[in-house]
């Protein structure tokens, strides 16, 4: 059996990797390092969690050892497609090379350039940084690359993906053409094996996983969510996530979920954290501060779930990961292999559950076919009177659990398993419908349900969770219509009930859509409606004494709009 011993390397360099709690090699650490320590250009394909890291730092400090750097002339630079990679990589050398006079700096966006400007100017050897970053310094001449001995692109097929491949391609071409390159990636294709012949000479090809695997210790489950496709099916899938998650109960240590858009990651963490589940989010819009605060918490264990975009699926090695939970199907089939790679890692246990919907299947056959092998695909469903919620294989439901289905899916909307106190107090408090008809608009979406007086609390915090508003104050309140945003004037006002005016006797069974059957509005927008219509009482009153004016004739060609509620956008949290 391979040791490190084996590999020649510095006793520091030993005693620093034990320290680390390496024992023996990884299969690609066994196969590259030896080769690369004698100089050889290394094409490296493992999956995410093999030990590639080690695999090309190990014989980076091993011989950059002996010498020392120039001003703005590094001698090894490690090229990463985003920035926590970066950080992680960056983490580990300062651990191996900590009893080695070796110096390194990280370039990556979201962080002080003068800062990085001044540590190039003082000179390092080992550059760790993302293409953007790397590409601004070298542009504006505050690096040279020339003197580059050692170079490692890491992730290569994100960085295909990502369009990062111009500006590695203008960074490659300063460098030394007698430098060693360490070309790694997690996936191989054409295109990936046509940038790897125009950066490596004469490689040696080092495949340790068979293509697109995935660790046989994670446990792949698949819920189909619904029977087709759904307005509010993000809603939908919120209210089952937390269902799920009860249902884990004590198995489910902490988990990383995973969601296809920036706006739903952070609209699924305000809906966590409002419903009891300690989370942070994490994706590409927020600082590098954000992000390394969010992911220091979940490592230590000060909160149980991080809701990430796909900038978390690669490269980062967070221990002890006992679920991951794809929101979404990923579009892009390879980012499903890299997911849920964040667990089962190090021979630990895992479980992955994907959320599909009817729309997704397509894209889980992708998956299916990338992976060449069948998901387990489940049907979620509510046992009896006590709603006990069951996992039933797809292929085992009959027509009995189909009744079932059926009403798994009216309470998919509701919030009765898991709502706080809180909500629950303030969807009892006067939820009275007013009466009235509703003239329809060409062009105007349906109303839907606006969200209770809670969820408005939770994100506003202008009403104490249990101030109520008198029947009287609640009649006079024009709640406003989520509606999309448009030019058109008329869509930015909402109309006014015929009740507000007068009640309507005839039609006493008819809702009015347009006003809120939900608890009332804050205090603060409840008093700007009230002052606004005594606002237009005034100018009604002086108008009429001064037999008309300009201003009035202005107001009249905006008939039915008079005195009426912008319109404003909730955010959806539950």
């Amino acid at each position: 059996m391979v040791t490190f011993k084996d590999f020649g390397l510095d006793a520091k360099v030993l005693n620093a990797i034990e320290k680390l709690g390496y024992d023996k090699p990884t299969e690609i650490q066994a196969h590259t390092i030896e080769p690369a320590i004698n100089g050889s250009d290394i094409l490296g394909i493992a999956q995410t969690g093999s030990g590639k890291t080690a695999a090309f730092l190990i014989p980076m400090i091993k011989k950059l050892a002996e010498g020392r750097a120039k001003a703005r002339m590094p001698r090894g630079l490690v090229i990463t497609p985003t920035r926590e990679l970066a950080a992680q990589i960056y983490e580990n050398f300062s651990n191996l090379s900590a009893d080695i006079k070796l110096t390194s700096t990280l370039i990556i966006g979201g962080t002080s350039y003068q800062e990085q400007q001044k540590a190039l100017n003082t000179g390092v050897d080992i550059i760790i940084g993302t293409p953007g970053r790397i590409y601004d310094h070298l542009e504006r001449q505050n690096v040279m690359l020339h003197g580059i001995q050692y170079l490692v692109i890491d992730e290569a097929d994100r960085m295909l993906d990502e369009g990062f491949i111009p500006q590695i391609e203008m960074i490659c071409s300063r460098t030394s053409p007698r430098r060693q390159t360490l070309f790694y990636s997690a996936t191989m294709y054409s295109e990936i094996e046509k940038l790897a012949d125009n950066f490596l000479t004469d490689p040696l090809r080092v495949e340790v996983s068979p293509r697109a695997s995935v660790s046989e210790n994670i446990e792949q489950l698949v819920f189909i969510v619904d029977k087709g496709g759904s307005r509010d099916l993000f809603k939908k899938k919120r209210n089952i996530l937390r269902k799920v998650i009860n249902h884990f109960g004590d198995d489910l240590s902490n988990a990383i979920i995973f969601s296809n858009t920036k706006n739903h990651v952070d609209i699924l963490q305000k809906s966590m954290k409002f419903h009891g589940f300690e989370s942070e989010s994490i994706h590409g819009d927020h600082t590098q501060s954000v992000r390394t605060e969010a992911l220091n918490k979940f490592r230590n264990g000060e909160i149980q779930f991080l809701i990430a975009s796909d900038v978390a699926s690669r490269g980062l090695d967070i221990p002890l990961v006992s679920h991951v939970i794809n929101l979404d199907v990923p579009v892009n089939p390879e980012d499903y292999i890299h997911r849920i790679g964040r667990t089962g890692r190090a021979g630990n246990k895992g479980t992955s559950v994907t959320l599909c919907s009817k729309k997704e299947l397509n894209s889980l056959d992708s998956i299916e076919k990338l992976i060449s092998k069948p998901l387990n695909k489940f049907k979620l469903l509510l046992k009896g009177k006590s709603q006990e919620l069951r996992i039933v294989p797809l292929n085992q439901i009959d027509e009995n659990s189909e009744e079932n289905s059926k009403e798994m899916m009216d309470m998919e909307t509701e919030d009765t398993d898991i709502s706080t106190a809180e909500e629950n107090k303030s969807e009892s408090q006067g939820r009275k419908k007013k009466k009235g008809k509703h003239t329809k608009r060409r062009g105007s979406p349906k109303p839907a349900d606006l969200e209770s007086a809670s969820s408005a609390d939770a994100g506003d915090g202008n009403m104490a969770s249990g101030e109520t508003v008198s029947d009287t104050e609640e009649a006079e309140t024009v709640k406003p219509v989520r509606r999309r945003w448009s030019y058109r004037k008329k869509d930015l006002y909402t109309r006014k009930s015929k009740s507000d005016a007068a009640p309507d006797k005839t039609d006493d069974k008819t809702n009015v859509d347009l006003v809120s059957e939900e608890s009332p509005e804050p205090d603060g927008i409840q008093a700007s409606e009230q002052k606004s219509k005594s606002q237009s009482k005034q100018k009604g009153a002086g108008k009429s004494g001064q037999g008309g004016s300009k201003r009035g004739n202005k107001q009249s060609k905006n008939k039915g709009f008079e005195g009426q509620t912008p319109a404003f956008v909730y955010y959806d949290f539950d």
